[in-house]
């Protein structure tokens, strides 16, 4: 790695918390930050977008800033309440991919599973695979949803939902 930043010898006055925290941590706090500052960037070109009020949402809904998030959502979905009938995957495009892929060749997973009202998965289980025997896809995909934050579903705009049953098509892209 040839970033100045993670040698101990850098020196900067943004980075000098790296000495009092974990640089992980440290990471983390200032994207965090620093995704948030491009999505108010962007929802201030496009103040009435849903998409726009939906990525600041996200963003803070996925680094669990779950009350300012929800303010949005509502906003969001007053525009586009469809977009908010079913919990939705965050990140919205990650390496796990969430849709289907028209004749792509991958292994596609069918999952049953319910989502929580905090954007939590839980009884998460394979319906069916096209995955060729192998046993190790199913518990992958399984992990792999277990940690995925969701969008909540929202009950008349207002209150996030659980929901249950939840069914997904997910194809293993690695």
């Amino acid at each position: 790695m040839d970033d100045q930043r993670f040698e101990r010898t850098f020196s900067d006055p943004e980075w000098s918390s790296l000495e009092r925290e974990p640089r992980l941590e440290a990471l983390q706090r200032r994207l965090m930050s620093k995704g948030e500052d491009l999505f108010e960037q962007l929802l201030r070109v496009a103040p009435a977008q849903h998409d726009a009020l939906s990525a600041l949402a996200d963003w803070r809904w996925f680094y669990r800033q779950k009350t300012r998030a929800l303010a949005l959502y509502e906003q969001a979905c007053q525009i586009h309440p469809s977009r908010f009938e079913k919990p939705g995957a965050l990140p919205e495009y990650p390496a796990l991919g969430r849709l289907m892929l028209p004749d792509s060749g991958l292994p596609v997973t069918q999952v049953t599973l319910s989502v929580t009202d905090r954007g939590v998965a839980k009884e998460v289980v394979v319906t069916a695979s096209n995955s060729p025997s192998d046993d190790r896809a199913g518990a992958k995909v399984k992990r792999l949803l277990r940690n995925t934050a969701f969008r909540p579903a929202l009950r008349d705009c207002v209150e996030p939902a659980a929901l249950s049953p939840l069914v997904m098509e997910v194809v293993l892209t690695q």
